[in-house]
C-alpha cells in the first residue's frame, strides 16, 4: 500500500503540464519529498506481483487511507486547524508506538 502512495505522490507532484512547470516541481522537492517518495523506485513488477497477490488487505489500507486523506482535506478546507494538529498528532503518537514497538521485538 505505501508503494501505491508514494508512487502516486510522485506522479502527482512532479506532473509538470509544461517543461517549465516541471523545473519548477522538481526545484520546489527537497529531501522531505525525496524520502517520502523514494520506495515509488522499486521494481514495478515485484509490486505489481505483491499487490495483486494482496488485494483485499490493499484495498483495506486504501479505504483507511482514503477516509484520513479526505479528513485533512476538509480541515484544511475548513481552517480547522486545530483539528489538523489533532489528527497528526494521532498520526504521531500510532507511528511511534509501532517504532517503539519494532524496536522491542529486536
Amino acid at each position: 500500500m505505501l508503494h501505491v502512495v508514494a508512487s502516486a505522490l510522485a506522479l502527482a507532484i512532479l506532473e509538470g503540464r509544461s517543461p517549465e512547470e516541471t523545473a519548477l516541481r522538481f526545484a520546489g522537492c527537497a529531501t522531505g519529498f525525496r524520502d517520502t517518495s523514494r520506495i515509488a523506485s522499486s521494481s514495478p513488477a515485484m509490486w505489481r506481483e505483491i499487490i495483486e497477490n494482496n488485494r483485499p488487505a490493499v484495498l483495506r489500507a486504501m479505504e483507511g487511507f482514503d477516509r484520513f486523506y479526505e479528513e485533512f482535506r476538509a480541515v484544511i478546507r475548513s481552517g480547522d486547524f486545530d483539528r489538523f494538529e489533532a489528527l497528526f498528532s494521532e498520526g504521531k503518537e500510532r507511528r511511534d508506538s509501532w517504532t517503539a514497538y519494532k524496536a522491542k521485538a529486536r
